[in-house]
């Protein structure tokens, strides 16, 4: 199963206010086993 990262966990490496528990999870995940971006998430992280 491929994890695809969104631009609200991004942000949440970035602002340490947006982490949570489930978003931590998703980190150790990543750190596993990599993750996906979309074509867009490049502008969405920009627009945030």
């Amino acid at each position: 199963m491929s994890l695809v990262l969104d631009a609200s966990v991004t942000v949440a490496w970035i602002v340490p206010d947006e982490r949570t528990p489930a978003v931590l999870s998703v980190f150790d995940q990543i750190i596993q086993r990599s993750a996906l971006i979309r074509g867009l998430w490049r502008l969405e992280v920009a627009n945030l």
